[in-house]
This record gives structure tokens, C-alpha cells and sequence, in this order.
């Protein structure tokens, strides 16, 4: 497995292909268990780090926006790393976009969509935030 046969397998995987546990916040896909997605413990006791970017608490009514951490892993290996915000309350995690331009590439959006597993709430969120997702070259 090579690193773009890797984010392959992610880009084109639909949510249905994700087996989700919640008392581990991991996400795996059936077709290759060895791919998963999992959210970094706490290392702060009191909680996740707030995350103060105007995308992430202007549009909504709870403006207390929080950073998390996901990790992309094949099997024990951590291929990549994902920051997020997780906006209006709990209620939706936000892959972190560009912050000058406020574009998303088409993989972190996926990774953002499989964490959310909820494409029509995910896609209202990412439109209140005025993200876009990044054209290819």
C-alpha cells in the first residue's frame, strides 16, 4: 500500500463502507480494517483546547468553538493528521480549511464527512462557515 492508493481508498469510500464505534471514536472501513480514523485522546484534563477563528463561532449560536486532533491510521501507523473544530456546540467537526482562503481539498472534506457521517448536516455547516472546497489544478 503506497500513500495515494492510501487516500484512495478514503476519497472513495462512501459512509455506508465505515463501521463506527463510539466508545473508542474510531472509524473503520470495512473493506480494508486497516484503515481507520480515530480521535486523539485528551492530553489537557480539563478538556479540548478552545479554537478562536471567526469561521468557526460567528455563524452560530453556540460560539464556544473547540480543536481536536484525528488521526488517519493504517493499521498501528499514523499516515496523516487531521486538525478540527468542533463548532456550535458539539454538533459538527470541521476539518481545519485554509485559513487565508478558506478551501478545503477534496480529502480533507471526505475525512470531515466520514467523522460526521451526516453529509447533508456537514455540507449545511461547511456553507454557514464559507468553506468551499478546493478546485483541482
Amino acid at each position: 500500500m503506497n500513500i495515494v492508493d492510501f487516500k484512495n481508498k478514503i476519497l472513495f469510500s462512501v459512509n455506508e463502507e465505515w463501521i463506527y464505534h463510539p466508545e473508542e471514536n474510531i472509524h473503520v472501513l470495512k473493506t480494508d480494517l486497516n484503515i481507520s480514523i480515530v480521535e486523539a485522546p485528551y492530553t489537557d484534563p480539563t478538556g479540548l483546547p478552545l479554537f478562536n477563528e471567526p469561521w468557526a463561532q460567528d455563524p452560530y449560536m453556540d460560539k464556544k468553538a473547540l480543536r481536536t486532533i484525528y488521526y488517519v491510521r493504517y493499521g498501528v501507523v499514523v499516515v496523516d493528521i487531521i486538525y478540527c473544530a468542533v463548532v456550535d456546540g458539539g454538533r459538527c467537526i470541521i476539518p481545519i480549511p485554509d485559513i487565508k482562503t478558506l478551501e478545503m481539498d477534496s480529502y480533507k472534506f471526505r475525512i470531515g464527512s466520514i467523522i460526521n457521517n451526516n453529509d447533508r448536516t456537514y455540507n449545511e455547516y461547511l456553507e454557514k462557515s464559507k468553506i468551499k472546497l478546493q478546485l483541482p489544478l
